[in-house]
């Protein structure tokens, strides 16, 4: 049995500030550090909304690197290896996640709903117990009326699935995905690969964001100002990520300088 020591953050934002895959891996991040998860959303949502980085680049690599952390996949996962595989990183320290669908997720509200070929949530997996077949994962959309009614952020609660579970988790997701390859790409993991200057990395955010502001680079403005010339409403700008992105991810940014 081991497990890894990974905040739950009550004092988060949960995934309202970016999405449930990139809030997850601020929680595993936070491992590391506790102060990561919320500067992972702080610099998302500054790489989100300003024209900080290249359109090209992956905001989640950006992030994690800004922070001195690294993205690693494992390849070749099959249904036979996949247990083995989560023992060796959590044994190694590195905590991992799990790509899945909603579909295949049998606590989920979308379970059998979104049978697409898309991945569109991840889990946090941080402990085993080879005794029990049990694995231990974090989750931030279970339960939300109980979380609601406790604290104001969907936090990550503390969940225990059988081996068998995760495995079926695993098995369902593939048999839907259609676009890529999802034994090269569905167990990943964080590596620390530096030490960060926190000092430094706080100031740099705050030079940055002076700089971008100086410079007008603000995506929700242009949109705004395209909206406005041309006269069309695009109907993304009611998507749910398009409001995560562009307007609830500045929150944990403003936090920061408050």
């Amino acid at each position: 049995m081991r497990i890894l020591n990974i905040s739950s953050h009550i004092d988060g934002y949960g995934i309202i500030v970016n999405n449930c895959i990139d809030y997850n891996i601020a929680g595993a991040s936070s491992f590391y550090d506790k102060n990561f998860l919320k500067l992972y959303c702080v610099l998302w949502g500054l790489y989100s909304n300003y024209g900080i980085i290249s359109l090209d680049n992956n905001i989640t690599n950006v992030v994690l690197n800004t922070l001195g952390l690294q993205l690693n996949f494992n390849e070749n996962i099959t249904e036979e290896n996949i247990i083995e595989q989560i023992r060796l990183h959590i044994d190694n320290n590195t905590p991992i996640l799990l790509s899945v669908n909603h579909a295949a997720l049998f606590y989920s509200i979308m379970y059998k709903e979104v049978n697409n070929d898309e991945i569109n949530h991840n889990i946090v997996i941080y402990g085993y117990d080879d005794e029990k077949e049990l694995i231990y994962i974090k989750e931030s959309s279970i339960n939300n009326e109980v979380l609601d009614s406790l604290c104001k952020n969907k936090v990550f609660s503390s969940y225990k699935i059988t081996y068998d579970m995760l495995i079926n988790f695993y098995s369902k997701t593939k048999q839907m995905i259609k676009t890529f390859d999802y034994n090269n790409y569905c167990l990943y993991y964080i590596q620390k690969v530096k030490n960060i200057d926190m000092i430094y990395l706080k100031k740099k955010i705050i030079s940055q964001f002076l700089e971008v502001l100086i410079n007008n680079q603000d995506y929700l403005l242009n949109e705004i100002n395209q909206l406005l010339n041309v006269g069309k409403y695009d109907s993304y700008y009611r998507n749910e990520q398009f409001r995560r992105t562009h307007y609830y991810s500045l929150i944990p940014l403003f936090d920061f300088f408050e």
